[in-house]
């Protein structure tokens, strides 16, 4: 079959989507005619999900404290979802939007107010089906496949359906990490998702190459949920290609360097590569152990290899490691880099672990390329980060932050509020670790614990261990009527704790207020980017190019 494959809106274009890129040279290596295209750098696709937010804030003035640009991407998909669903049916559409728009649950917006926001969509919807068309009638393609994130789920499906309209005979295709919301095969959300939407032939769940080639090569059938255990030996004895086991390629270092054709490298701020899969820890509130099962990385040869082909291909430096975790191989990626004096520079993700409590190892970082590090702090509060399985302990976290600092390595800080049984007092020490250590932060991202129930002996959003028992705790409550499911297709539930939704809005307001009194920021544009990289050197002074790193490019120079 000739491929296609898509990253749908919406999704930060901050380094090429490296599902597709790998899946393009995966396919390619295998024999197959496949394409890629990513929706998230068009511009008449980006201006007008700004335009959304920046609409909200007007229509709901506190929100311009709520870091509306992390809390609203959830919010904004299910919005899209009732407009793809219900624009035939007003009445409906009005009242399901009216439920999604009161974010804190304390704002019924009027018919006027949600009215507002059809024109927007209607923009976004028209442009999706022309870009559609547009990529049909060039690739005419035989089968396309759409990642599935939470965020991308409206348009993923607006696609496929727009694909079966132009091709009755294609076949459409829904995968991604999880793929909704880190949902597996037994999820009920996914099943309706199938049910609910004929256009969609498959939805596949797990590591992609091997489901996909097998797709490619029409040796699984349609209509059907696909996940590593539908992958029978005799398919991995058809296709034969990298050592395969339960479904899992047990040696990455097999697979090609990622593809980027078809995609605009320019217009990204890193180029992107990915060094191991999984995560080795089970943090109580991530989906990464169900998704990849267990963690495999690749000797580091190898992702060197990656990163000098991409770089000479696309004479670009810099690089984001799209890994849960490097620290299982940032020493040796370090090492590496320093040994070939090479000029690549790098931003991961890290825990604050012990080997980062050393100076010189994190001087080791820096000299091999390391600028950025994304630390999930979650919370300041021990309690708080044992019921969150983090195993850290927070005055180790200051000390990393002030470490990483002292090299210019720009520290991104994420930030769970409202984690269930975190307190007021819980709270506070947060906002006061946030003030200690203002100064060794980069930036600061606040953002609100999802809930999500467990189904079985399966969860729905990772092993929940600490979700499952607060809901037998304090039991659930659906966040929209259940005449909704259909609409939506995904069921949605809070704790069942009074003002529980307010409650976590207003936190995210307090620590948002906290931050902008400190001077901490929280870049969502190319000025706010453009400040933080300014305040950040004035606070390092002596680091030098260590904290230069790229403000993001293309796309985002139209904020």
């Amino acid at each position: 079959m000739k491929s296609f494959l898509t990253m749908a809106p919406f999704w930060d274009p901050y380094c090429p989507p490296l599902g597709i890129a790998s899946l393009q040279a995966y396919l390619k290596q295998r024999g197959h005619d496949v394409a890629i295209f990513d929706f998230n750098t068009d511009a008449q696709l980006w201006r007008p999900y700004r335009a959304y937010f920046d609409l909200y804030q007007q229509i709901v003035p506190e929100s311009r404290e709520w870091n509306i640009m992390r809390l609203g991407p959830d919010y904004f998909s299910r919005h899209q979802m009732a407009w793809f669903s219900l624009r035939d049916q007003p009445p409906r559409f009005l009242e399901l939007s009216r439920c999604i728009l009161n974010i804190d649950g304390r704002h019924r917006l009027s018919d006027d107010a949600v009215q507002a926001f059809v024109p927007l969509l209607e923009t976004i919807a028209a442009r999706v089906d022309q870009l559609t068309e547009e990529f049909m009638a060039r690739h005419k393609p035989d089968m396309v496949g759409c990642t599935l994130l939470t965020t991308t789920m409206p348009s993923s499906l607006q696609i496929l359906r727009k694909v079966k309209e132009l091709n009755p005979d294609a076949r459409t295709v829904l995968g991604g990490p999880g793929p909704i919301m880190g949902a597996g095969a037994d999820s009920p959300d996914t099943k309706r998702v199938l049910e609910r939407c004929p256009w969609v032939d498959n939805i596949v769940i797990g590591e992609g190459e091997v489901l996909i080639d097998a797709l490619a090569r029409d040796l699984l059938p349609r209509g059907k949920l696909l996940s590593l255990r539908d992958v029978p030996a005799t398919v991995e004895t058809l296709v034969p290609g990298p050592d395969v086991s339960q479904g899992l390629i047990t040696n990455l270092s097999d697979l090609p360097t990622p593809d980027y054709t078809g995609l605009e490298p320019h217009r990204y701020t890193n180029l992107s590569i990915g060094v191991s899969r999984g995560c080795a820890y089970k943090c109580s509130f991530c989906y990464e152990t169900t998704y990849w099962r267990k963690y495999r990385k690749r000797p580091i040869d190898s992702a060197v290899r990656d990163l000098h082909a991409l770089r000479e291909r696309y004479n670009r430096t810099r690089f984001f490691l799209c890994d849960s975790l490097a620290n299982f191989f940032a020493d040796d990626l370090s090492q590496a880099l320093i040994a070939e004096n090479s000029d690549i520079k790098w931003d991961a993700y890290l825990r604050a672990d012990a080997e980062l409590l050393d100076p010189a190892y994190v001087a080791q970082l820096a000299a091999g390329g390391m600028v950025r590090a994304r630390l999930g702090l979650e919370s300041a509060d021990a309690d708080t980060l044992e019921l969150m399985n983090k195993k850290m302990s927070v005055d180790r976290m200051g000390t990393v932050l002030q470490n990483l600092a002292a090299e210019g390595i720009q520290t991104s800080t994420l930030w769970i509020v409202g984690f269930p049984e975190e307190g007021e007092q819980a709270f506070q020490e947060s906002l006061n670790f946030l003030i200690e250590y203002k100064d060794a932060i980069y930036c600061a991202d606040p953002w609100q614990f999802v809930f999500h129930p467990t189904t079985g002996s399966e969860p729905v959003f990772g092993r929940l261990v600490a979700s499952e028992s607060f809901e037998t705790r304090y039991g659930m409550r659906r966040l929209y009527p259940e005449e909704f499911d259909d609409a939506l297709l995904v069921q949605y539930f809070e704790l069942d704790i009074p003002d529980v939704t307010s409650m976590k809005i207003d936190r995210i307001r307090r620590m948002s207020r906290v931050m902008e009194e400190h001077g901490i920021p929280n870049p969502y544009s190319l000025r706010e980017w453009r400040a933080a990289n300014r305040r950040w050197n004035e606070l390092h002074p002596s680091c030098g190019e260590t904290v230069q790193v790229a403000i993001p490019a293309g796309i985002h120079s139209t904020e």
